[in-house]
């Protein structure tokens, strides 16, 4: 055989495993990319997962994942940070839209991390799909602390039916009912206005409205009270409310 020939047959099969190489590697990267279902299903199936918000502590604080850990990769310790994660267990990773946890994963499995997952279209898509965020403390506390004033006014200006959830930081029933909260609030966002008014934070206005348990929902339309229900409400109660 030639050498001409021989060397022909080398660069042929060089070029074969190349291709090969890349088409695994690119297999891989993808599957990486999870839409919010398939990253919320590989999230829980997965034990001592490590759960990262790269977004800035104000976004953070407006509204995260359930047990993320904020490390904003903006920040002048997020290489620091970072590198206290263990690189053997599966991390995933998330943003705003997708760009910066792109960005952070690509460094992530440069330093040696073995599973890295991004949320495709970050916590927007998350919040697209219905899927439940939590809210920082200092977020949280903010939206329950309201005065009687600023409360009627509130309700005088929305145009939208506003229902008020009245509950307390002690209350089982109301810890219960969150979630279904949550998921109504993202959900109806577009027709209904949902606040939660904690009766210790407020208490003007749980005895100007003469709150004496709760969970207490009261649907206010026009300013009005509509609707009315003590204790604690399953989602098909509040949905037929809301109709």
């Amino acid at each position: 055989m030639s050498k001409i020939r021989l060397s022909f047959l080398w660069c042929s099969v060089l070029s074969v495993v190349v291709l090969l190489v890349q088409a695994c590697g690119s297999g891989s990267s993808s599957k990486q990319v999870l839409s919010a279902d398939d990253f919320d299903k590989q999230l829980k199936s997965t034990e001592k997962a490590q759960l990262i918000d790269v977004r800035t502590t104000k976004e953070f604080e407006d509204r995260h994942l359930a047990n993320a850990q904020n490390i904003d990769i903006n920040s002048s310790d997020f290489q620091t940070k970072m590198m206290k994660l263990d690189k053997e267990v599966p991390t995933f990773v998330y943003c705003l839209s997708g760009g910066r946890s792109k960005q952070a994963a690509d460094w992530m499995r440069s330093q040696g991390f073995k599973q890295v997952f991004e949320l495709k279209g970050g916590i927007n898509k998350w919040v697209a799909s219905k899927k439940p965020v939590e809210k920082g403390q200092q977020a949280a506390n903010a939206s329950l602390a309201m005065s009687l004033a600023e409360f009627q006014q509130m309700l005088k200006s929305e145009a939208k039916p506003v229902l008020v959830d009245f509950g307390a930081e002690w209350c089982a029933p109301c810890k219960k009912m969150k979630p279904t909260i949550t998921k109504l609030t993202q959900e109806m966002a577009s027709t209904h206005k949902i606040v939660q008014v904690d009766i210790d934070e407020s208490s003007d206005i749980a005895l100007a409205y003469r709150i004496e348990a709760v969970p207490t929902l009261i649907l206010f339309k026009k300013g009005e009270p509509a609707w009315q229900f003590v204790g604690l409400a399953s989602e098909d109660i509040i949905r037929k409310a809301l109709q």
